[in-house]
Parts: C-alpha cells; structure tokens; sequence
C-alpha cells in the first residue's frame, strides 16, 4: 500500500540544506527529486519549508478503527492542513511544523482547530478549538528538522465515543514491524485534491542503519523513526503530525518525506523518545493531563 503527507517548501534554501546532509552516492538522488518539493498549500503558509509528505494507495478506513485520528485545521478555511493523534481527552500530539512559524515558536493557538470523530473530509465531526500549543524547545526546522513534534492543548475535553478515544503513548521503542498509519494525505503529487475520506494502511518500521543506506547519517537522528521504503508505499502532502501506531500504541509522527513514496523511507518522530516530554507538557496544561501523565508513568516498564 502506498501514502503519502505534506509541507510548504522554499526549493533554494531545502537544496541547499539537503545537500548539507546527503552523502556523496545519495546526493545524486536528491538532486533528481528536489524539483518536486516545490508543492505548497496555501493555508500552510505558516509552517516551516520542509519535504512533502502524504499517504500513497491507502485504503477508505473502516468507520470507527481510528477513534484517536484528529484532523487540525486553520481559521474559517476548515481546510484539512495536517494530521495529529489524541492522546488525552484534551491533548493532542502533532507534529511542530504544523503549528509553528519558521523559527520554533508556536502559531497563536485561536488560529487552530481540530475536528474529531469523522472519516469525512468535506463534512460531520466535532469541532474543538485550541488552548494553548507546545512546540519541543529544540525542535530546529532548519537542521533537518529535528525534534519534530508538538502537543496540542484543547479548550474543551472530548468525550468518549465509538469514534473518539485516545490512544497510548508509546511506553516501549519499536522494532522492525508492520505499523498502522492513516491520514487524509494527497495520493499522488502534484495534486491539489486531498481525499474526501480518510485513509488507511500499513508500512513497515525500519532500523537506523538501513535508514541510513538511503540518507545520509546526519539527517536521520537517535529520535528519527525511518518508515517505509518502498515504492508505492509512503506518506504525502497532507499527512504531516499523522500518527504511526505500533502494538496499540502512538510509536510515530509523521515528519517528512520524499514526495511522494518514491521508495525512500520517509522521517517520522520516534514518539518514544519524546515520551516524557510530552507526558510532562501534558500534565502541565490540566488537571486531567496530570491524572493521564501519572497513569502513563506506572505503566512505564520498569528499567532493568
């Protein structure tokens, strides 16, 4: 199965910062697909430059398979801008450069607003603004962006239903496995379309060191989960802040890509190393997040 996410890209300053980070036998490549990160969407026009990112020949999702996927959006557009997992009844996690400006600052959070509970992308769903928004202190959209990841407060709790409910954060790191990832990403770029529903399917987890036969080291970090690697299976413009889900559990969000599944393995935050700082966020922003973050804490495995 193929996928695919998105971002707003600036062609002259990524190559630059690419070439920075390619090695010499994968340089060629980039320069052969540097052409296609010129894609953009205009309601993103806030969010850092960044590859393209989206999910390529997924499948509808079955109704109610994915209670914790939350779609943020803009303002008065309601367009779908980015992806993002609900961890609490009030928190969500995504990715940074989905709420930031081009320096790690958080976008103001009244500009921002989720809508849960649905597979449509046109219409139906529960609407919630943001409260507040907290962007990783070291996330860095300049260096390959490191650190790519953000919680999301929301102004009102979502109650639990059929299709809402959140989903675990990570409490171990994951192997090499099948993961379940899904998205209203484009399927294809260029594209102007995203998919009037949401879309699901599997891609396959891989070790830093084979990620690193096809980028070079210094882009992908300790806290860098590499995905995919096949053509035809892969995220796009529109996935970004989607969440990968390993053994039940929030393991990734969806960074950046090659656009758009072109077989090489796309970035996603390694949530488990970001654990407790989004455990301590969350219980810093409410009450409820103390209660989520304390009950997170005692079903952390205990080190040896």
């Amino acid at each position: 199965m193929e996928f695919s996410i998105y971002t707003i890209t600036n062609t002259p300053r990524l190559y630059i910062l690419m070439s920075k980070h390619f090695s010499r036998t994968n340089f060629t490549t980039m320069s052969r697909f540097v052409l296609i990160f010129i894609i953009g969407v205009a309601t993103l026009a806030v969010s850092s430059a960044r590859p393209e990112d989206r999910l390529v020949n997924a499948d509808v999702a079955e109704y109610g398979r994915y209670p914790y996927m939350v779609s943020l959006r803009v303002g008065t557009s309601f367009s779908h801008t980015c992806g993002a997992a609900l961890v609490t009844p009030e928190h969500c996690v995504t990715a940074a450069h989905c709420v930031a400006n081009n320096v790690p600052e958080a976008v103001d959070p009244s500009a921002r607003f989720v809508v849960t509970g649905h597979l449509s992308n046109v219409f139906g769903g529960r609407v919630t603004q943001l409260s507040e928004v907290r962007i990783h202190p070291e996330y860095n959209p300049s260096n390959t962006w490191e650190n790519d990841i953000a919680v999301l407060k929301l102004a009102t709790p979502i109650p639990y239903t059929a299709t809402e409910q959140p989903i675990p954060i990570a409490t171990a790191d994951v192997d090499v496995q099948d993961c379940d990832i899904s998205g209203w990403g484009r399927h294809h770029m260029p594209s102007n379309t995203l998919p009037s529903q949401l879309q699901s399917g599997v891609m396959a987890t891989m070790t830093r060191d084979t990620c690193i036969q096809y980028w070079a080291s210094s882009m992908i970090f300790n806290s860098t989960l590499c995905v995919g690697g096949v053509r035809g299976n892969g995220v796009c413009s529109g996935d970004s802040g989607g969440p990968l889900v390993c053994n039940g559990e929030l393991a990734g969000v969806v960074s950046w890509g090659n656009p758009c599944a072109n077989g090489l393995p796309d970035g996603f935050a390694r949530v488990y190393a970001f654990r407790d700082w989004v455990n301590e966020n969350i219980a810093d922003l409410s009450d409820l997040g103390r209660f989520y973050a304390a009950e997170a804490a005692a079903s952390r495995p205990s080190r040896a």
